[in-house]
């Protein structure tokens, strides 16, 4: 089962069983924030090479772009 649908699912139980809004809305929030980090931990590059884990070129900075 893929992550996504592994949250819908939960999801659909929380919402079936009549939880607090305000406490479905916190666990979803909670859920983003923890792929977010760990999809920035899986991102991290490897600095000799200049990519990431993924062989994709490490993104640039704003302040390392040339000014026109």
């Amino acid at each position: 089962m893929s992550y996504i649908s592994k949250l819908e699912d939960e999801l659909r139980q929380k919402l079936a069983g009549g939880e607090d809004r305000d406490a479905i809305v916190r666990w979803v929030s909670e859920k983003i924030l923890a792929s977010f980090k760990n999809g920035c931990a899986a991102g991290k590059a490897d600095k000799s090479s200049g990519k990431t884990k993924s062989g994709f070129p490490v993104p640039a900075k704003a302040g390392d772009l040339p000014l026109a």
